[in-house]
């Protein structure tokens, strides 16, 4: 026998116009403004398919239903909290029957990807929604839930659950009216150039500063398809305006959450176990970062993909999970966090000085524009470019990015590349990026050269050139250490000393630096006249290698210099090497320079033999003969051969 039951109908469906719903058996029936009949069965198995069922009756000629009505009745019927889901479920016959199947398993997310299909939780009209996009199709679809499959299902969140803020359009048209606007009109080049302009109506701090964090805001809709990034470190007095470029990326970012002092837990939850790069992350008021060990642990690992971290809850036994570390991050401070306690994290930074200037609005009261008509209009402004950054990284979001060879190396191209290849493509857009990148490289440069690491290197190369020799007394590096640093002795202290730049200086550290990354061999005479004395022995390739760290110019010209092919992949060493210094095997005496002419001779075998001296082989008679050969040969070639 077929029972037939009324369902209650809250307010939600009532305020959408229902005015009946009844289950038959496996027919269920929807009335809507008392003369559109929404008709269909259960799906046996699948919730997914009698939705599919809901959605298709609902658009057919019987009913009639706008889009926009048919999302918000969805929504109301598939929340777990409005209780009709019960109802809907495989085999439900009637309600407050046990069902068979298992029950629908429901979990919220912001984004989901698989192989083929990008889903982006975004709200309209109030209404949670996804934004679908799938490699087969140019459209954009929506829909209201993910299915998984027979049990399991991803809803987006509501607008009061998000972390960051919302993606929110007023109505559908608009949604589909940016899209056709960016599908239509927009690219990297068009998209650089406004949000360049927003960037300079509320930033004052220069040309190359706006340069960069434009290129970071868009970098940041594709930061999960890249395997690195950098960070933004703003730091200033004050009234410099710092906290303002947060703001600036909290609402421009993909995803951004800002906030003051986050621990750990609160990154974890934020960045999820599931994909990278779900959010961005803005931290104000970041002066005593260098306090915390394990947000500098996140932080380093988190500049690029597939650094996870374990924690286990023991709540319900010991179930161990897994949070994920990557994503773009900014950070506003007074000063920039302690050079050795957070060395690593800062090579990740790009820092930003940031002067007081005068910008023509102030972001801070944009964000709350209190009724003001024009204020109103500026902050509308940024939301609707804001989904427009999103609808591009739907329709693009599958498009290749392909990889390029620069004329920089190791860290420095993990810093910079991952922009690089985001506007590989564009004209104007990287041409300007490339002013930005080169005077911030520069910067990173020199700071890295006023590094304790890089005074060490400076005594340790100076004195194997004046000892002429690899081997040092551990007692002559700490004494010329203590002279290049003007160090001051410590009362009760003798095996360490204070600097003005570093602090407390202790032997016991210097040598561990020594051996760690110098890579430098701890030794001891046992017999003759030295027996007893320590001393180090430093290898010249090691040595090599620390030389394009420290002694790398600091003028220098960031440009793409070929793809993945062999033939670009070895001029692409050639022209680091231009940049860097000698290829081969650390020399006693300076490095040298060739124009671009000499790039084929000076990496024949024989002439690297003749040029880069090798401290157990090298004569000076011997180089300078080789000096004046090559000087005959051309008097273009600019060789400066050591004396």
């Amino acid at each position: 026998m077929v029972i037939t039951e009324d369902i209650p109908i809250d307010n939600k469906l009532k305020n959408l116009g229902v005015t009946k719903f009844v289950t038959q058996g496996e027919l269920v029936q929807i009335v809507v403004n008392k003369d559109k009949i929404i008709s269909f069965d259960r799906h046996p198995k699948e919730f997914r398919l009698t939705m599919e069922r809901f959605r298709e009756s609902a658009l057919n000629n019987t009913a009639g239903l706008s889009e926009r009505i048919i999302s918000k009745m969805e929504h109301v019927l598939v929340h777990p909290d409005n209780n009709y889901i019960q109802y809907l479920q495989p085999g439900n016959g009637n309600a407050g029957n046990e069902s068979d199947s298992e029950t629908l398993n429901q979990t919220y997310a912001t984004v989901y990807v698989d192989k083929t299909t990008l889903y982006e939780a975004i709200i309209i009209d109030g209404i949670p929604l996804f934004a679908k996009v799938s490699t087969n199709s140019s459209r954009i679809s929506l829909c209201t839930e993910i299915q998984i499959d027979e049990v399991n299902a991803i809803l987006p969140l509501s607008a009061n659950l998000y972390g960051s803020r919302p993606y929110e359009f007023d109505s559908e048209k608009e949604f589909r009216k940016i899209e056709h606007q960016v599908k239509s009109k927009e690219n990297l080049d068009t998209l650089f150039q406004k949000v360049k302009a927003q960037w300079n109506l509320y930033i004052d701090n220069g040309k190359e500063h706006n340069i960069m964090c434009t290129g970071d805001t868009i970098f940041t809709y594709f930061q999960d398809k890249l395997g690195t990034t950098h960070y933004d470190f703003f730091v200033g007095d004050n009234g410099t305006g710092k906290s303002n470029n947060l703001h600036m990326f909290n609402i421009l970012a993909y995803r951004n959450v800002l906030s003051s002092d986050m621990t750990a837990p609160n990154i974890y939850q934020l960045l999820g176990n599931d994909k990278n790069g779900v959010v961005t992350i803005c931290e104000d008021e970041a002066d005593s970062i260098d306090e915390d060990r394990t947000k500098m642990g996140i932080y380093k690992d988190g500049a690029t993909t597939n650094i996870n971290v374990f924690r286990t809850d023991i709540s319900f036994g010991r179930k161990q999970f897994r949070f994920k570390t990557f994503c773009f991050k900014a950070f506003a401070a007074e000063e920039l966090p302690d050079v050795r306690k957070a060395k690593g994290f800062r090579q990740r930074c790009i820092t930003f000085n940031c002067t007081h200037g005068s910008p023509r609005y102030d972001i801070a009261e944009i964000i709350e524009p209190g009724g003001d008509k024009k204020l109103q209009q500026l902050l509308d402004d940024l939301f609707k470019l804001r989904n427009m950054l999103l609808i591009y990284r739907l329709l693009h979001y599958f498009d290749e990015i392909p990889n390029v060879e620069l004329n920089i190396k190791d860290r420095e191209k993990q810093l910079f590349k991952p922009t690089f290849r985001v506007f590989q493509k564009t004209r104007r857009a990287l041409e300007e990026l490339k002013l930005g990148i080169n005077k911030y490289l520069s910067d990173y440069r020199e700071r890295r050269l006023n590094t304790f690491h890089a005074a060490l290197y400076k005594v340790i190369t100076e004195l194997i050139k004046r000892e002429k020799t690899i081997e040092l007394k551990s007692k002559l590096i700490w004494v010329n250490l203590k002279d290049q640093l003007q160090g001051r002795d410590i009362v009760g202290k003798s095996m360490s000393f204070e600097c003005e730049d570093f602090g407390i200086i202790y032997q016991g550290s210097v040598t561990k630096s020594l051996q760690e990354i110098f890579g430098a061999e701890r030794k001891k005479h046992n017999n003759g006249l030295k027996k007893g004395e320590r001393y180090l022995k430093f290898d010249p390739k090691n040595l090599e290698k620390l030389s394009r760290i420290y002694e790398s110019p600091t003028d220098i010209k960031v440009r793409i210099i070929g793809n993945n092919s062999t033939k670009n992949k070895r001029e692409a060493v050639e022209a680091v090497e231009a940049v860097s210094g000698c290829k081969h095997g650390f020399s006693l005496k300076s490095k040298q320079r060739y124009s671009r002419k000499d790039r084929k001779h000076k990496h024949s075998k024989n002439y690297i033999k003749k040029a880069c001296l090798s401290p157990n082989t090298a004569s000076t008679a011997s180089t300078a003969s080789k000096k004046n050969t090559l000087k005959n040969r051309t008097k273009k070639r600019e060789v400066l051969l050591i004396n």
